[in-house]
């Protein structure tokens, strides 16, 4: 079991990632926050397995919350910004997934990150 959060400034957004978690067995969503600060609390070793973050929010950009996230919690972006730019930021992400997205994709992601950890 997959143990996540999910932080976008948008609620919609957070919506839709907790249905499509919801429909995965491996995944458990423990919470979503449209403000990363009151995510800080929950990133301990241990405490959790994922983040999905979105790039740009309005208190906190995923560069600098990612300074934040233990080196044993991946990290899938997900953004409506280009995958150039998000990568001229050289982080230590797991994936990266573009707005709009499908299950499809959500799930393909999550999937490869399930079956990499259960190696």
């Amino acid at each position: 079991m997959l143990k996540c959060i999910a932080i976008d400034d948008e609620f919609s957004c957070n919506a839709l990632i907790n249905d499509y978690c919801e429909k995965i067995p491996f995944i458990d969503l423990v919470a979503t926050f449209t403000d990363p600060l009151l995510a800080l609390p929950l990133l301990k070793p241990g405490e959790l397995d994922l983040v999905f973050l979105d790039f740009y929010m309005n208190k906190m950009d995923a560069p600098a919350f990612l300074s934040y996230v233990p080196p044993s919690v991946q990290v899938i972006i997900i953004s409506a910004e280009f995958l150039s730019r998000i990568e001229e930021y050289e982080m230590k992400v797991t994936a990266i997934i573009s707005k709009p997205f499908s299950f499809e994709r959500f799930l393909a992601v999550v999937t490869a990150i399930n079956k990499v950890r259960k190696k």
